[in-house]
């Protein structure tokens, strides 16, 4: 009687001994697969990290962009924009440096969002004119089709004591010094004919026919003598040379 109660705590021990090898065995594999699966998704993560894409319009060019999606942007020259990778799958974001037209496609789940310097343009599917040239104290917000809400404290789906709701044929001007904004009706082709190669001039003077040019052609004018201050140029010029240009002037 003796010698099966000592077999039979043996077999007890054995089988004790097997079932926490076991248990030891799942635990093992689980962390294996633990570890393993954490490490792929912190190479997925890697792998599909946020990044910023930045195109630009060198001197002397305009250039035409389509966002993923579908928005058309048109890039002056000495311009650039910049938005991430994630375009378009949260929301729709682009930051500008310099001028850019927009032509944006509707999408009332996603409004489009541009911020120049402190100043946020929103969009729903519209089409309007950006201006912020590093020489130019003022932002230029300008609307030709639809409408936007303009704003200086983040974007802004309605007008605020910030924000400003434009219509089509107004702009938002803000001011830096002041840090102001206030609207106005604006000339269609004087401020978006850059777009369709349009040289623009209305009731100009000397001084600001040759800025544009300077800036249309980039290049340096200079005046042998002083400009009469009566003098004022209108007239416009398609795809036209340097050349062409002052012969017509």
């Amino acid at each position: 009687h003796g010698l099966n109660d000592d077999s039979s705590s043996e077999n007890r021990v054995w089988a004790f001994m097997k079932y926490a090898a076991t248990i030891a065995l799942l635990i093992t594999t689980s962390l294996f697969f633990y570890i393993n699966f954490n490490s792929a998704q912190t190479d997925l993560v890697s792998d599909t990290q946020i990044l910023t894409i930045e195109k630009s319009s060198p001197a002397g060019k305009r250039s035409s962009i389509e966002l993923k999606d579908g928005t058309r942007v048109i890039l002056n020259q000495h311009s650039k924009i910049l938005f991430s990778t994630d375009f378009n799958e949260i929301d729709r974001r682009v930051e500008v440096v310099g001028e850019a037209f927009f032509d944006v496609k509707a999408n009332a789940e996603k409004p489009f969002i541009v911020k120049t310097n402190n100043v946020y343009t929103t969009a729903l599917g519209t089409s309007f004119n950006v201006r912020n040239m590093q020489s130019e104290k003022d932002i230029s917000i300008s609307l030709t089709e639809g409408s936007i809400v303009v704003s200086l404290d983040g974007p802004k789906y309605v007008a605020t004591e910030k924000s400003k709701l434009l219509f089509p044929g107004e702009e938002a001007i803000y001011t830096s010094d002041s840090k102001t904004m206030h609207n106005r009706d604006f000339d269609f082709k004087k401020v978006t004919g850059w777009k369709d190669n349009i040289l623009y001039f209305k009731n100009m003077n000397a001084l600001e026919v040759a800025k544009a040019i300077e800036d249309w052609y980039d290049v340096k004018v200079i005046f042998k003598n002083t400009p009469s201050t009566d003098w004022s140029f209108s007239g416009e010029f398609h795809n036209e040379t340097l050349n062409n240009v002052l012969e017509g002037l």
